[in-house]
């Protein structure tokens, strides 16, 4: 349970609209922002068409916490790309203070725990206003027989229930920390532990495998080919084991 006017004193969103229900907290925060708003957050208890990246469906279920945020891009300290990986930093630094083992970062926007999904983020730019959209397995048990090997809860890695409210205020004011700070993201990439695996990038319909060099400023993934390097803003990512 949520209760709103707290979380509107603590986060000091000019809206923040809650639904027990909703098609997509991202598609909602899309007609906002193409009316003119650029400083709400928006909150849903299940999403019957939660928006992953290139429309995949994002199972929203009873037990997770959903939500999609929005800020003018213009008075962030860095270029409205880097946004998604302020968002994951944000996550990240949650669940290490919950003390979860084995989380990792895949670009551009999913965290994994133990190599099991548990976070997926998705930004959106509105003309000048940055959309982040959340999908967070807290209290979930059991997952769709679609993702239930590759997808993982808070709950099923610490044996306990957290409540929805304490864990949306804890990321989001993580995040809103993380989004002030350009050299804690600049040093994020940097010291990215992505860095020298192998990987898959897949965009449309082509392939290419690699080691990953790097990141760059803007936040593109670098990597080294059997043609030489390339560079990537956006991509599925599949790390290659074993080779």
């Amino acid at each position: 349970m949520y209760n709103i006017g707290n979380v509107k004193e603590i986060l000091g969103f000019e809206d923040t609209i809650y639904f027990e229900t909703i098609d997509s907290t991202n598609v909602l925060s899309g007609k906002m922002a193409r009316a003119g708003k650029d400083n709400f957050l928006i909150i849903a208890k299940t999403q019957t068409g939660g928006k992953g990246r290139h429309n995949r469906k994002w199972y929203s279920p009873e037990g997770g916490i959903y939500f999609s945020f929005a800020l003018n891009s213009t008075k962030l300290p860095f270029s409205p790309q880097l946004f998604s990986i302020a968002s994951s930093i944000g996550v990240m630094n949650f669940l290490n203070e919950q003390q979860v083992q084995n989380v990792e970062y895949r670009w551009p926007n999913d965290i994994l725990v133990n190599g099991k999904k548990i976070c997926g983020i998705l930004c959106e730019l509105v003309d000048n206003i940055v959309i982040a959209g959340i999908g967070f397995n807290l209290n979930n048990e059991v997952f769709d027989e679609e993702i239930e090997k590759i997808a993982t809860s808070l709950y099923l890695e610490k044996k306990m229930t957290h409540k929805e409210e304490y864990a949306l205020l804890e990321i989001m004011l993580s995040i809103l920390k993380t989004a002030s700070d350009k050299e804690k993201i600049s040093q994020f990439l940097k010291d990215n532990p992505m860095k020298g695996k192998r990987i898959l990038v897949k965009t449309g319909e082509k392939s290419f495998s690699g080691i990953v060099m790097g990141f760059k400023e803007t936040g593109e993934i670098e990597i080294e080919t059997a043609d030489g390097k390339m560079q990537f803003f956006a991509g599925d990512i599949e790390i290659l084991r074993g080779e």
